[in-house]
């Protein structure tokens, strides 16, 4: 069996430190997901569940907490492996990320030794949280086509003839969830409908409280078009 591409997600808003984490980091194999801001970097976790986050503290115009801020929103934070990385060793920035429950804190600049030792020593093998739907939602029942073109234990993407615009809970009828037991509740639409062609658009869904049997069968149908 093909072994499933490792993820590595780098958050900073200096692209040489992003270029060095490529090219380190693409010599053992990893896939190096690049972003410079928080908003990108979410999208990326909920399109590609990422083995592991290296995260900027001190990015242009925000900082990164913001974007544990969303995942600790979305109660996925505590499933995810962050690393902190950044040039400044104050005591108040070491101890807010402990407060985040972060696995730790990189001091730049990295040496090639800590930064493949540190990728090497985690991997992603967590369930999302429990999720219990409500039911204070719109809701609407169409019959509308489409096609999975990628999945993980965090997401998915449809493509179809239609274009979501808000940010709804949805429920999707499909024999491949039916075959793996997915549940209709665990699903969400993340963000609005990216056009492709014209009449053609790409939709993220966001999938929340898997159980772990069910992540392992997804992990072994990942990257498999549908």
């Amino acid at each position: 069996m093909k072994e499933a591409k490792k993820y590595i997600l780098v958050v900073d808003d200096d692209l040489d430190i992003l270029v060095f984490c490529e090219k380190i980091l693409s010599n053992i194999g990893v896939v190096v997901l690049k972003a410079t801001n928080t908003e990108d970097a979410l999208k990326k976790i909920l399109e590609y569940a990422p083995h592991m986050v290296l995260l900027d503290i001190n990015l242009e115009n925000e900082a990164g907490f913001k974007l544990l801020d969303s995942l600790k929103e979305r109660e996925i934070l505590q499933y995810l492996k962050i690393y902190m990385i950044s040039s400044e060793k104050s005591k108040e920035s070491i101890l807010l990320s402990k407060k985040y429950g972060v696995q730790g804190y990189l001091i730049k600049p990295l040496s090639n030794n800590t930064l493949v030792n540190t990728v090497k020593r985690f991997s992603k093998e967590s369930a999302l949280p429990s999720y219990t739907p409500v039911d204070d939602y719109k809701q609407a029942k169409v019959f509308v086509p489409a096609e999975i073109i990628k999945f993980n234990e965090i997401s998915f993407v449809i493509r179809s003839k239609v274009k979501f615009m808000t940010k709804e809970n949805i429920e999707i009828e499909s024999q491949f969830f039916r075959d793996m037991n997915i549940q209709k509740g665990h699903m969400k639409i993340y963000q609005k409908s990216r056009d492709i062609n014209p009449g053609i658009y790409d939709t993220v869904m966001q999938m929340i409280g898997l159980p772990e049997k069910i992540l392992q069968s997804i992990r072994k149908r990942q990257k498999r078009r549908i």
